[in-house]
């Protein structure tokens, strides 16, 4: 069986080190491409603080997704088992990353 990487926009070992300065999550070990996207382009993201989903929103705006990412955040915080959206510096869910919307969410445990 071949596996297939739904990889709509590619993003370098580079610009994700620099897309991560962003947050405080440590420093990059290693990324890649999530196979069965739909409609987004997602990465594993691996930092010194741990494991993560990089989400690059491909046909959204941010005005659209903030209010989703604020909902995630609330359930999460509210015992609603749900991945929680990972603030930026600034206290944001949201940055631009390729100039698309983008969002770091904790990786949870589990398989499918």
């Amino acid at each position: 069986m071949v596996k297939t990487v739904s990889v709509y926009t590619k993003i370098t070992e580079q610009e994700l080190k620099q897309f991560l300065t962003q947050y405080q999550l440590g420093s990059l070990t290693s990324f890649e491409g999530i196979s069965a996207g739909i409609e987004n382009t997602n990465y594993f993201v691996n930092t010194t603080k741990g494991g993560f989903v990089l989400t690059i929103f491909e046909h959204h705006t941010i005005n659209e997704l903030d209010y989703f990412l604020q909902i995630m955040a609330f359930m999460a915080e509210h015992s609603v088992p749900t991945a929680h959206p990972e603030y930026t510096k600034d206290g944001k869910y949201l940055t631009i990353l390729k100039n698309k919307p983008a969002a770091l969410i904790e990786r949870l445990e589990g398989g499918g």
